[in-house]
């Protein structure tokens, strides 16, 4: 046998591949990479999406607390009373908002002291390790809340949970 009668016999164990199961092959492999890429991507975008509402929120809150609620916030607001009425007033009129939905003023020992949600005032809530950081070292912080928590009761639309201590 010569060289020659031994070339097709190789040739002849190769198969044919179509041309649409090939093309086919490679849009199968190029929808899996391009379905992997975008699950990363989008994880990627939530957390930023989420750490920038997050940093809004704490910017949001930081200048209403001293620039708006500052101002009448004295220890008689926390008391029924004019001044009370007056934080009231200016909650309503100038911090509610489709930014800020709820206002709750919390003390020392997790009793809400002031709340546009007037059902709340009074009712005690265990603080959490970043409440009590804030209350030692004033300032502004916010996170995503977990809205099963009693606390939270009637905040069910919203998640954000922006909270400061300085005012």
């Amino acid at each position: 046998m010569n060289q020659r009668t031994q070339v097709p016999a190789r040739t002849e164990r190769l198969r044919t591949v179509s041309v649409p199961k090939a093309v086919a092959a490679f849009l199968v492999a190029g929808l899996f990479v391009l379905t992997a890429v975008g699950i990363v991507l989008a994880l990627a975008l939530r957390q930023t999406a989420t750490a920038e509402a997050i940093r809004v929120a704490r910017l949001v809150t930081s200048l209403e607390a001293t620039s708006v609620v500052g101002q009448v916030l004295v220890d008689e607001a926390l008391v029924p009373g004019p001044a009370y009425d007056k934080l009231d007033q200016v909650v309503r009129q100038h911090v509610i908002s489709s930014q800020i939905v709820r206002i709750k003023v919390w003390d020392a020992t997790g009793r809400i002291v002031y709340s546009d949600d007037r059902s709340l005032v009074g009712k005690r809530f265990p603080l959490g390790a970043d409440d009590l950081t804030a209350l030692k070292s004033g300032g502004a912080f916010a996170d995503v809340t977990d809205l099963t928590a009693s606390a939270f009761h009637g905040d069910w639309n919203y998640t954000l949970q922006p909270r400061t201590t300085h005012v």
